[in-house]
């Protein structure tokens, strides 16, 4: 699926991670790609459910944290975008920007 998201192909991941998550609703990797790909076509509130979903599989994954927080972060949730880049953050220490622009959250 990596293959998939480096090359823009984001449809292609959706129906692939669903094809998995009929099968394998807790498949991490799959929730993953799915909250990436919806999170690159613009569909913030759907990525956040998937995130959501990754992180009760896996509570210690700084990405999903950080994914989440952007998404956030374009739904213009800025407060609820900080605590979870925080979060991240925390679990990946200072020399990480998680994907964070300069002007993160909107200031």
């Amino acid at each position: 699926m990596h293959d998939l998201l480096t090359s823009g192909r984001y449809n292609e991941i959706l129906d692939y991670s669903s094809t998995i998550l009929a099968k394998d609703p807790l498949n991490l990797k799959a929730l993953k790609y799915r909250a990436y790909a919806l999170y690159f076509l613009g569909r913030y509130d759907e990525a956040i459910s998937y995130y959501d979903k990754a992180i009760e599989v896996e509570p210690e994954s700084p990405s999903t944290y950080a994914g989440k927080s952007r998404a956030l972060e374009k739904l213009g949730r800025f407060v609820q975008a900080r605590y979870y880049y925080k979060l991240a953050k925390g679990m990946t220490g200072e020399m990480s920007d998680l994907g964070h622009n300069k002007n993160e959250f909107g200031g």
